[in-house]
């Protein structure tokens, strides 16, 4: 599934639709990755996501070939289609299950934005998951400054030293759309796969 097969490591989990993958998450990635001491993260792009707002633009497949791009220079990022192959909606305590089994022995490290983890009590299964993830690790955003998080995630929480932006996918689908330049907001291989596929021209 993955390039590692090894147990007894820091496993970083960081999903999400990644419509498409941006600089900041692999900025995020590469935080957690030396704040927390992980041994490997694995990128899981959802299927099916339950618990996304709104529409997925591009195909699970294309999403999965740009996090391909984006990852392939650091040996300690990897890829998964866990959620991709799987049948019916991508419920995040099933991929931190089949991790679990997978990695044996491995803690596993649950990366994700602050409004993300505000969200998870309303996840499927949000209890199980809670006490399976050994720890969050989350980066704040601006607009959640004064909020207030549930004491059983927040005990298992480590904030990464990461500096906010305000960049997303949905506005470089947007400047996408319009024409924009998008060199500085994507890696240059996902750039140029969004060229080549013509990805997000009418979205």
């Amino acid at each position: 599934m993955d390039r590692f097969v090894s147990s007894n490591n820091n496993i970083g989990l960081y999903g999400g639709t990644f419509d498409p993958v941006h600089n900041v998450h692999i900025e995020l990635a590469y935080i957690a990755l030396k704040h927390a001491k992980l041994d490997r993260i694995i990128f899981v792009p959802a299927g099916l996501p339950p618990h996304k707002k709104g529409n997925v633009y591009a195909s699970a497949d294309d999403r999965y070939n740009m996090l391909i791009l984006a990852t392939k220079h650091e040996p300690k990022f990897s890829v998964s289609r866990i959620e991709i192959d799987r049948k019916g909606p991508s419920f995040t305590i099933e991929t931190v299950d089949t991790l679990k089994k997978l990695f044996n022995g491995s803690k596993i490290y649950l990366i994700v934005g602050m409004d993300t983890l505000l969200d998870i009590p309303n996840w499927y299964k949000a209890d199980e998951l809670i006490n399976t993830v050994d720890t969050f690790l989350a980066a704040k955003r601006p607009k959640y400054e004064n909020v207030k998080i549930i004491p059983k995630i927040l005990n298992k929480t480590i904030w990464l030293p990461f500096e906010p932006k305000d960049i997303a996918s949905h506005q470089i689908r947007l400047y996408i759309k319009q024409n924009k330049d998008i060199h500085n907001l994507v890696p240059n291989e996902v750039e140029k796969y969004i060229n080549e596929h013509q990805l997000y021209r009418d979205k």
